[in-house]
């Protein structure tokens, strides 16, 4: 489970709404390359999502509306100690403005299940 970030919005039915900027860190104890592995759904329709590593852009993926896997090889170095994952997509979305009935006025862009990382 992830739990240390911003923008990410528990659910309680195993996955976190997240808005259009969010990010997570992770803790590495050695310099090193590694893939980001993290399974998610766009909120409402397909869009790209750029994914930053220590505020530098390492790789940007269309993000599909169905549950999919995703591994994105990092080329840049992990430094040790705490690091920071950015995702940032293109849009969010208001559920109250898509889905009828709907009172909720926050602005979601994907839902995720999981985020780790590998080595490559």
């Amino acid at each position: 489970q992830f739990t240390l970030g911003h923008g990410l919005a528990y659910c309680g039915n195993g996955f976190r709404w997240v808005n259009r900027r969010s990010s997570i860190m992770f803790k590495v104890n050695t310099k090193r390359k590694l893939n980001l592995n993290f399974s998610v759904a766009s909120f409402h329709r397909e869009q790209p999502v750029t994914v930053y590593l220590n505020r530098k852009p390492v790789g940007k993926l269309t993000i599909l509306p169905e549950m999919k896997e995703y591994v994105l090889p990092i080329e840049q170095y992990f430094e040790p100690g705490i690091n920071v994952i950015h995702f940032i997509f293109d849009k969010g979305f208001q559920p109250s403005k898509i889905i009828p009935g709907s009172p909720d006025e926050r602005k979601i862009a994907a839902k995720f299940t999981e985020i780790f990382l590998t080595e490559p």
